[in-house]
């Protein structure tokens, strides 16, 4: 009898489709259990209709998940427990049919190994096996390369920039390494009878964290800043050129909407701190002028993913 209810429990567990939900628009949870219907048995040909589990929680569940510009499958039992998940890749189809392949892998395992074989007065012996359950690792090192142009506006005006950033992770995770570079557009300052004049060439070091997923993602960023600043004096008798250093950070907030599996678009607004008194002033000039301390700025741009 112990053997009977164990090899019923577990066939039930296979017969009966997993729901399946999430955020993803490519693919659609609908279009992935659409396709789960036509690979489970007939029993599970609804499989957004569930029986409790043993402890009276929902059954197996399938999540299809998109993370910034990635898309994820994942499948929990009754319990809790992650039966297994996977990236998907490819075009939204190919997506579909591959999270449904999985979802129906992971959904007839026993989880259980039955007995042998099992003998029946009225019938030959029969063997029963669990399928062999198989092991789905996790992403590889993921890069993405993006650039934006941004305004950058301060005590001094608005000047144009560009930027190149390069983010990258091991693993899995909502944790991004980044490094940027950064052009500043000239901007200047009135130092009468004359002015002064600087743009700014800067690195930078930081790490962004995803925040949300779904149509519009979010992600927080923060960087440590250094740059290289160029001033030269305009209108003096005599001009002069000087070269100055500057330590710097910055936090910004952006707002991310994936255009495919590889490409996405994004607006970023940040703020910049420049710590630190920078004075300009000219000879036989009795007046002075500050450098601007703190910068914000908005950059519209985009990323494309370096690894497939």
């Amino acid at each position: 009898m112990t053997v009977f209810l164990t090899l019923l429990s577990a066939w039930l567990a296979a017969a009966v489709g997993p729901t399946v939900s999430g955020n993803a628009s490519c693919p659609r949870p609908d279009d992935v259990a659409a396709l789960l219907a036509t690979m489970l048995p007939e029993q599970a040909g609804k499989p957004t209709t569930r029986a409790l589990g043993p402890d009276g929680a929902g059954g197996d569940h399938g999540e299809i998940v998109t993370h910034g510009v990635e898309t994820t499958v994942r499948l929990t039992d009754a319990n809790g427990t992650i039966v297994g998940d996977s990236v998907l890749e490819g075009s939204c189809e190919e997506r579909a049919h591959r999270a449904a392949v999985l979802l129906a892998i992971w959904q007839t395992r026993l989880g259980v190994e039955a007995p042998a074989a099992i003998a029946s007065p009225r019938a030959p012996a029969a063997t029963v096996t669990a399928p062999e359950r198989q092991d789905i690792h996790r992403r590889r090192p993921a890069a993405r390369l993006g650039a934006a142009l941004v305004a950058s506006v301060d005590a001094a005006g608005l000047a144009p920039m560009g930027m190149l950033e390069l983010q990258a992770q091991p693993g899995n995770g909502r944790v991004w390494g980044r490094l940027t570079v950064e052009d500043t557009g000239e901007k200047s300052i009135a130092l009468e009878p004359g002015e002064v004049r600087w743009g700014r060439l800067t690195a930078g070091l930081g790490a962004v964290v995803d925040l949300g997923t779904g149509w519009l993602a979010t992600s927080l960023r923060g960087d440590v800043l250094v740059c290289r600043m160029s001033v030269q004096g305009a209108g003096f008798t005599s001009n002069r050129q000087a070269t100055i250093w500057q330590a710097g950070a910055d936090l910004g907030l952006r707002l991310q909407r994936s255009l495919s599996p590889q490409a996405s678009v994004w607006l970023d607004v940040s703020a910049v701190a420049w710590p630190g008194q920078q004075v300009l002033w000219a000879d036989n000039v009795t007046n002075t002028r500050s450098m601007p301390v703190l910068e914000g700025r908005l950059a519209l741009g985009g990323s494309f993913s370096l690894t497939p």
